[in-house]
């Protein structure tokens, strides 16, 4: 995460790093500068279910 912050710190892809974070189930260590267009729990979960879904799939026989 570290990495990924560094390479989005300009702002453009600030998104990356939250959608990162929310992928991976956890919280950002400071405070994003990022304006989601619904609150942050329901982002987070729009991406966790997108994981989840994704890891269902390929543990598909």
């Amino acid at each position: 995460m570290a990495a990924l912050h560094r390479a989005v710190r300009g702002g453009d892809y600030a998104y990356c790093l939250d959608i990162a974070h929310h992928m991976a189930g956890q919280h950002p260590d400071r405070p994003s500068g990022v304006r989601w267009l619904e609150d942050e729990q329901a982002v987070r979960g729009w991406w966790r279910n997108l994981v989840a879904a994704r890891q269902a799939h390929l543990a598909r026989p």
